[in-house]
């Protein structure tokens, strides 16, 4: 088990504190390319059984992670991965949840080195109570890495990324601290019944001004 280390000032206790705490300053001049930062997702996956930090990579299972969530009063174990990253020492998210839906008992320790920054009370939906996040040691490469897992149960509904409350949103952080952002379709969601959302392609949506480009290639 990594061992939780003491932050620097209460202030550190909220998730929004990526940015001011254990990510080094972002380089003058550090790319923003896509290429150079990844286009990053939020993977999801659920479990019936708890397992501490399950090494398995859900995007390498036969029909990719699981979405299904029981429906049953009986907890699940939501496991929460990072993916399609260039480098990554930080990431910060927000849960969405209807009422038929409890969520609780989030752990967010399993990258190396990490400060896990679990859900903030009051423990409800929105974007400031369900905000999370995690410090760790810098990793490269963009393969599948699980931040940690949160406690699920209930009849009916999805649990959602949405936007967070907290400065910069949902993002990750490189390792020369730059801030990228998680957008809506690289979300993961795991859903009683049909809506789970698959995140571990990345999909880039096309804005305007890139499909006029596009387009004009063609004429």
């Amino acid at each position: 088990m990594h061992r939780l280390r003491q932050l620097p000032s209460a202030a550190a206790l909220l998730c929004g504190a990526l940015a001011l705490v254990g990510a080094p300053a972002a380089s003058p001049g550090a790319s923003t390319d896509a290429d150079q930062r990844g286009i990053p997702t939020i993977v999801m996956d659920v479990r019936d059984a708890w397992v501490f930090c399950p090494e398995d990579d859900p995007c390498a299972m036969p029909g990719g992670p699981r979405l299904l969530l029981p429906g049953t009063e009986q907890w699940s174990s939501v496991y929460v991965h990072v993916r399609n990253y260039v480098s990554v020492a930080a990431i910060q998210w927000a849960f969405d949840w209807p009422p038929t839906l409890a969520v609780g008992g989030g752990m967010w320790l399993c990258p190396p080195g990490s400060i896990g920054i679990p859900e903030q009370p009051p423990y409800g939906p929105g974007p400031l109570a369900g905000s999370c996040a995690s410090i760790f040691d810098c990793v490269t490469g963009g393969a599948s890495m699980l931040i940690g897992w949160v406690g699920v149960r209930g009849g009916s509904g999805c649990l959602d990324i949405i936007e967070s409350g907290y400065p910069d949103g949902t993002h990750i952080v490189t390792c020369s601290g730059e801030i990228v952002p998680v957008t809506p379709p690289n979300r993961g969601r795991v859903c009683v019944g049909e809506g789970g959302v698959n995140t571990c392609e990345s999909v880039v949506a096309v804005t305007p001004v890139t499909w006029g480009a596009i387009k004009s290639t063609y004429r």
